[in-house]
């Protein structure tokens, strides 16, 4: 019954005023409209409602047992009225829906959000499984471009490269998936699975490239829950993220949105990471290129003067080198000096003064 409470509620309400009109229509004609009205609406209101719902508040379980077999039974036999009634009330109700972005026999996400906090408020659900589901509804909050690797800390494969040099970035790095580009890492042109040259040996070592995959490519402000789906329907664990002039800024995976929900995934081959932002000496920095510029702000307490506040320290630093024609070198804004370091990571160096004016290249 549970599995789809829906169709549990239409069941009740269809046998409830079977029940009050079927006895109001016999009252009726036994004694007349007065009487009729009087002795239906009492024995109604004991029998029909007080009663059984007092009996139920008071021993659910007990009570539930005992009424379930009559509900499957009376599900059965009310099926047609219930799915016309109910196929009638969603057509009648699709406009108001589809302008709430809700399902009419369904809950709203902040329905949702309701229950999980109420579940945790009455110890329902443990604090590890209020966070799985929390993080679950808020997928649709969260744009690729938030979860994504930056392009420089991909690990890719030149289109060009040699099968010896395949095989070394397979050792090295240790991944299960590549990006294939050409020329320039920016422009990636498919997708190398590992599994794919180990079971074929002989042919890869010929040439490699005949078993490179289509690489998906998806905006970078499209919703993580609907990647998600697409990556499923598309079977593949793996896309490319392009930025509005459709030039790759970095990729995503499948991992990537499963951390989102549970948190960091660890397996054989990762190393230990440290935190994102490391203060290794009084106002010198070590960050992450994925840290999100407005995160970094906050932790550094200082003004990149910046309103693309939402972009990870990585592709803010490639934008505004492109803006400034100094790619490679140390930026300066402000009282604050970011310098690229090997491995997607950043040194920042705050100074004092509070100028929070954007300043000019120098070496700080």
């Amino acid at each position: 019954l549970l599995k789809d409470p829906a169709d549990l509620l239409a069941t009740i309400l269809v046998g409830n005023n079977l029940v009050n009109v079927t006895a109001a229509a016999v009252a009726t004609v036994l004694w007349g409209p007065v009487y009729a009205t009087v002795i239906v609406t009492l024995l109604l209101l004991v029998f029909a409602e007080i009663t059984p719902k007092t009996l139920a508040t008071m021993v659910p379980e007990r009570f539930a047992v005992r009424v379930a077999g009559p509900v499957v039974f009376f599900s059965w036999l009310f099926r047609p009225v219930v799915w016309l009634t109910a196929g009638i009330s969603d057509i009648l109700l699709y406009p108001v829906a589809k302008k709430s972005g809700r399902s009419p026999r369904g809950f709203s996400r902040a329905e949702l959000m309701t229950a999980i906090r109420l579940g945790e408020r009455d110890g329902e659900l443990e604090p590890a499984e209020m966070r799985i589901t929390r993080e679950v509804l808020q997928l649709r909050d969260k744009p690729v471009r938030r979860i994504m690797i930056p392009l420089e800390e991909v690990d890719a494969i030149e289109e060009g490269a040699s099968f010896e040099d395949v095989l070394r970035e397979f050792s090295q790095t240790g991944n299960t998936r590549y990006p294939i580009y050409r020329d320039d890492v920016s422009n990636m042109v498919g997708l190398l699975l590992v599994k794919d040259l180990l079971a074929h040996l002989e042919g890869a070592r010929e040439n490699w490239r005949r078993y490179v995959r289509p690489l998906m490519r998806v905006p970078s402000g499209l919703e993580a829950d609907e990647l998600l789906r697409d990556m499923q329907i598309n079977r593949t664990h793996m896309a490319a993220v392009v930025d509005e002039d459709d030039k790759v800024i970095g990729i995503v995976t499948m991992e990537d949105i499963l951390e989102e929900i549970v948190g960091e995934i660890q397996d054989e081959t990762d190393e230990e990471e440290g935190e994102l932002v490391r203060e290794f000496s009084p106002g010198r920095y070590l960050v992450s290129g994925r840290v999100e510029v407005d995160d970094l702000c906050k932790v550094i307490n200082a003004d990149l003067g910046t309103a693309e506040q939402q972009l990870s320290l990585a592709e803010w630093y490639r934008r505004r080198c492109r803006d400034q024609s100094t790619p490679g070198r140390r930026l300066r804004v402000g009282d604050v000096t970011i310098i690229p370091r090997f491995g997607g990571k950043f040194e920042i160096r705050v100074f004092e003064g509070h100028k929070h004016g954007e300043g000019g290249d120098g070496d700080g």
